[in-house]
C-alpha cells in the first residue's frame, strides 16, 4: 500500500498527542496506527508509551501483552 496524502496527515496529526515530558509518538509507529484506523483493524504494539498516548484519542490499537 502507498502512503496517501490523508494517511500522512492521520499519522503527523497523531505525532502531537504527548507532552515534551514523556515525549510524543514516532512518526514511523504513526504511520502504522494510521494504516490500521484506515483500514478498520487494530494495531498491534509493544510500545505501551505509544499506545497511552494515543489509544483515547485515537483507538484502533492493542497491545501484544493483551491480544
Amino acid at each position: 500500500m502507498d502512503l496517501n496524502e490523508n494517511l500522512i496527515a492521520n499519522a503527523f496529526a497523531m505525532t502531537t498527542h504527548g507532552t515534551a515530558k514523556s515525549g510524543y509518538p514516532s512518526f514511523y509507529d504513526c504511520v502504522y496506527h494510521a494504516l490500521a484506523i484506515q483500514q478498520n483493524c487494530d494495531f498491534i504494539t509493544c510500545d505501551e508509551k505509544h499506545f497511552i498516548k494515543t489509544h483515547k484519542k485515537f483507538g484502533h490499537i492493542k497491545l501484544l501483552k493483551n491480544v
